[in-house]
């Protein structure tokens, strides 16, 4: 009887763990689909900004995008990568038209990289287009830029957009979660909330990098305790 009891928990234990098992592709599969969704959205987005924006100029708007675009992804990727925006009229409709190559080749990062270097093309084109839009304010104000960023590149994300500043003799003032962000930065602004009241202080990059760090461990805290209130079926 004991042996069969014990067997039949070991079955339960097994079946449980491959629950979670499936659980959790199938949740990280249906966040890829989002994450590449929304990533197409931004390109759509560009695309209809630079069609209005093409209106004035053109000629000038396609140099400025090809250039720092250009400069931004290979930045991140190397140099054997290149950003075209083509604008074109049809009729009465100007279209853009954005083009990824890769040694000379027209290339899609979607199927072959997993959106990474698409990722990279959208946050440039977003940063660009909403500078363009600015124009001829020095200072841009971007929320939470890097939420459709997969992790494995923010770091570089955060460089790229260094570069695009420098590029573009622009300010960036970001709000922004993304711990990689303290090694670029070149000032830091720590904002905390108590009792419904917001306040801002500046703060050291190491002591920047000792907050994302508390951050980090009191969200893997609450998630482990989650985790084992929701244990077993």
């Amino acid at each position: 009887m004991n042996s069969e009891l014990e067997l039949f928990k070991e079955i339960l234990n097994e079946q449980k763990t491959l629950k979670k098992t499936v659980l959790a592709d199938v949740d990280k599969k249906e966040k890829r689909i989002v994450e590449l969704d929304n990533i197409m959205l931004d390109l759509e987005e560009s695309k209809l900004i630079t069609q209005f924006l093409a209106k004035q100029n053109q000629d000038k708007l396609a140099l400025i995008l090809n250039k720092t675009v250009t400069k931004g992804i290979q930045s991140v990727f190397g140099a054997n990568y290149e950003f075209t925006m083509k604008i074109e009229t049809k009729g009465e409709t100007l279209q853009a038209i954005p083009t990824l190559s890769k040694d000379g080749f027209v290339y899609s990062p979607k199927s072959s990289e997993g959106g990474g270097v698409l990722q990279m093309v959208s946050l440039a084109l977003r940063v660009c287009l909403l500078a363009l839009l600015k124009d001829p304010t020095p200072i841009v104000i971007l929320d939470e830029i890097f939420k459709d960023v997969g992790k494995k590149d923010l770091n570089n994300a955060c460089k790229m957009v260094k570069i695009l500043s420098e590029e573009m003799n622009i300010q960036f003032i970001l709000t922004t979660h993304a711990k990689e962000i303290v090694d670029v930065a070149d000032s830091i602004t720590f904002v905390e909330q108590f009792d419904g009241v917001s306040t801002a202080r500046p703060v050291d990059k190491e002591e920047a990098k000792e907050i994302f760090q508390k951050m980090e461990d009191s969200a893997t805290e609450r998630k482990e305790a989650a985790s084992m209130q929701t244990e077993g079926f």
